[in-house]
């Protein structure tokens, strides 16, 4: 199974995943990425820094650090 990391970017801050995890495929890491992206959203909104999150942004890499995809806030936010 391939494994995928992601990185979390909220402005100039970033939130870095140095394991990753096995995931069967980049549709179920997008998956992945779309639910931690909107908590971190929500998380950034109650927290005061909304212009943050409004920009925030999520990027899948493989297992070697090549970017494969980026989901952003407004994509993590019309998904259900």
């Amino acid at each position: 199974m391939p494994r995928y990391n992601f990185r979390i970017f909220f402005g100039d801050r970033l939130i870095a995943d140095p394991f990753g995890g096995e995931l069967p495929d980049l549709d179920a890491a997008r998956a992945v990425a779309v639910i931690a992206l909107r908590h971190h959203t929500a998380t950034f909104v109650v927290g005061s820094h909304g212009a943050a999150a409004a920009g925030g942004r999520f990027e899948i890499t493989d297992e070697h650090g090549r970017l494969l995809t980026t989901v952003r806030v407004g994509d993590a936010a019309g998904q259900h």
